[in-house]
């Protein structure tokens, strides 16, 4: 089964390692926002769009920390900087190049 699903406290190890991954896959690509893990996006960050409420998650095969292929937060407005860009995405959608097209 899977689901797309808020992130809890307890899914903190398994989406720090999913957005790891992330930023691990990314690096010396042209084409990624250039994410690096402890600057941005860091565990801190993570913590608080979770207790926040912000952070969803794909969840498969019946829910096993395990098995993150995806995460998302999304939040309420943006800074100065982004304000001029129509954005049709979440803001840090992320799925690792090893499982996109790999669920749902």
């Amino acid at each position: 089964m899977e689901t797309i699903e808020p992130a809890c406290r307890q899914d903190l190890p398994e989406v720090e390692r999913l957005y790891r991954q992330l930023c691990d896959e990314q690096a010396g690509d042209p084409y990624t926002p250039m994410w690096e893990y402890g600057l941005h996006p860091d565990t801190e960050m993570l913590e608080r769009h979770i207790e926040n409420g912000e952070l969803w998650i794909a969840r498969v095969d019946g829910g096993s920390a395990r098995q993150i292929p995806a995460g998302v937060c999304r939040k309420e407005g943006t800074g100065r900087t982004w304000d001029c860009i129509c954005w049709e995405l979440p803001d840090s959608f992320g799925v690792p190049a090893s499982r996109s097209g790999c669920w749902m």
